[in-house]
């Protein structure tokens, strides 16, 4: 993914369609323009992806999470401790449970709708302690039952859900949606049944150490 040129080109799924000039004009300007908006300073796109091709190197796997700014788009690269993933019956990756932190104060004045739905008890912290630290969990998964005619966040394919645990209960904070898998994950060689891949070095572990 070279900054200095487009790495990616768009084409019809009709092939013939693309062969008119002004079918050809609309996908340059529309390449053009997810190129820009890939590249937009607050999009933060370039680092993130080092970031992920760093992980995959070292580890076997990288994740991305594409974030909805409105307007942009933003790119964040996760760590591997905090994300567990699975894939479909072809191999591909569907579902991912991205457990993050978040401060009592930021999440106050953030993400209100949130703070309000967490235990009274812990509201009462972000006051004396904002900096006091809690684990979200956010899962993405494909949705089982939905209404294709309803285009509403809770009807779209893949379901969204943040929780918190507390004791044995889940307390949901966030129940959404996206039309396509939020997570670019980036694997390197996997053997058969594998869900993580494996990588250079952890296969030259031995002379590492």
């Amino acid at each position: 993914t070279p900054q200095t040129s487009k790495w990616h080109t768009l084409q019809p799924k009709n092939r013939r369609l693309g062969q008119k000039p002004e079918n050809a004009r609309f996908l340059n300007d529309l390449n053009d323009l997810l190129f820009q908006v890939r590249y937009a300073p607050k999009a933060n796109f370039a680092s993130r992806a080092s970031e992920v091709y760093t992980s995959q190197g070292a580890f076997g796997n990288g994740v991305m999470y594409i974030h909805d700014r409105k307007p942009g788009i933003s790119y964040i690269s996760l760590h591997l401790a905090e994300c567990w993933m699975d894939e479909s019956s072809e191999g591909i990756i569907d579902t991912m449970y991205w457990e993050h932190e978040y401060k009592l104060g930021r999440l106050m004045w953030e993400k209100p709708q949130w703070f309000e739905k967490l235990p009274e008890n812990l509201r009462k912290d972000a006051e004396k302690t904002p900096n006091k630290t809690i684990k979200l969990v956010k899962a993405v998964y494909p949705r089982g039952e939905r209404d294709t005619k309803d285009k509403t966040a809770r009807n779209m394919q893949f379901a969204s859900t943040r929780f918190m645990q507390c004791d044995s209960t889940p307390i949901i904070v966030e129940e959404s949606g996206y039309r396509t898998f939020p997570f670019a994950v980036a694997r390197g060689p996997t053997a058969p049944r594998e869900v993580y891949a494996q990588s250079p070095a952890q296969a030259a572990l031995a002379d590492i150490l």
